[in-house]
């Protein structure tokens, strides 16, 4: 066989005369064995390791065996890295479509068709509105309304996450500011921000220009962003958003690996548990031990704390009594378009003006 580099830590083997593809899978995992192996340099010892992607045929004069070879390793980084992908037509085919939607998400972005969806946070005590989540909606033109986990992986993957926090953000103050030309009393409304986002050295010149009212807008972060990241000047910027008036808030806490040192060093306004957590706080005596664990610290942080995934009223009574300062979920509210939080805050507004006059009479 022969190996060549085609360029910064990319390399090319083709080999030929081996037998079929059982005998091309043992030569790869062979090759990812060898380059496992630690190297001493000096008084060190080096880890490597490598993505593989391969192409094979049995046509020697195969001329696409590059390319396709490519299509594979980009499918092995994308499902972790460190691991050997074989090219199929289904995986081309598969590519195909995901560039293909990326395109059209891209032209959705354009034309505004990325929306937010609302969904209401009661009080845990008064079961009063005390908030929104604005989640992500794609208004396809030809498919309708497409859910998150349809395109923001895609996204991700293709350098367009931030572009859609900021069409969110941008399109939540707009909605806040007709509800408050109409009279409502609006409550926060959370947004999600990506880690790309989050990076943007030109993030906070961006969000003066928006010109936001202290206390109207929280960001929510995943945890992984930041709690296992020493990034000191991460916790600065974080630090200049909430100089701004902007609160900070985790969302699923519990789900990954978060260090209670950096939940210290953050110190959000308030944290989301994951509804993973919630599901069985009903049922299972320790998962309440766990759940009232969290709001424990969290409290000893004078940080508040929201129960997500809320599905029954059994589970806002427990997560009330285990000391949740606000609950969300499906059993007080699918999320929604600002046409049905205008009728919803339109109704409140009718039902607060009749308690009133009857009040008075």
């Amino acid at each position: 066989g022969m190996v060549a580099r085609v360029g910064g830590d990319e390399f090319v083997i083709v080999l030929v005369n081996f037998t079929d593809l059982a005998e091309l899978k043992l030569i790869t995992e062979d090759l990812q064995r060898r380059l496992r192996k630690k190297i001493r340099f000096g008084d060190e010892m080096l880890q490597s390791g490598a993505s593989i992607g391969v192409s094979w045929s049995g046509d020697r004069r195969a001329r696409n065996l590059l390319a396709e070879s490519d299509l594979a390793l980009y499918q092995a980084k994308k499902l972790g890295r460190n691991r050997v992908e074989f090219f199929t037509r289904q995986l081309q085919e598969d590519l195909r479509a995901e560039r293909r939607l990326a395109e059209e998400l891209k032209r959705g972005l354009e034309r505004g068709e990325i929306v937010p969806y609302y969904q209401v946070q009661l009080d845990a005590r008064t079961r009063e509105i005390i908030g929104f989540e604005a989640l992500a909606r794609w208004k396809h033109p030809e498919k309708g309304v497409l859910a998150p986990g349809i395109f923001l992986k895609i996204a991700d993957e293709h350098g367009l996450s931030a572009e859609i926090d900021a069409a969110i953000l941008k399109k939540v103050l707009e909605d806040r500011l007709v509800w408050l030309l109409r009279g409502y009393t609006v409550p926060r409304v959370a947004v999600n921000i990506s880690a790309s986002r989050l990076a943007d050295p030109a993030l906070l010149g961006k969000l003066r220009k928006l010109d936001i009212p202290p206390g109207v807008i929280a960001f929510e972060l995943i945890e992984t962003i930041f709690l296992d990241d020493s990034d000191e000047k991460l916790l600065d910027h974080i630090g200049d958003i909430k100089q701004m008036g902007i609160d900070i808030e985790i969302d699923d806490f519990g789900s990954g690996h978060a260090s209670l040192i950096g939940l210290v060093k953050l110190r959000p306004k308030r944290l989301k548990i994951d509804r993973q957590l919630v599901t069985e706080v009903v049922s299972s005596a320790e998962q309440r031990r766990v759940v009232g664990s969290i709001v424990e610290i969290a409290k000893a942080l004078d940080v508040e704390v929201i129960a997500e995934g809320i599905e029954t009223e059994a589970h806002a009574v427990v997560l009330a009594q285990l000391g949740c300062d606000g609950l969300q979920g499906y059993a007080f509210g699918y999320p929604a378009p600002a046409a049905e939080i205008d009728r919803l805050f339109s109704s409140m507004t009718s039902r607060i003006e009749k308690q009133k006059a009857a009040m008075g009479g």
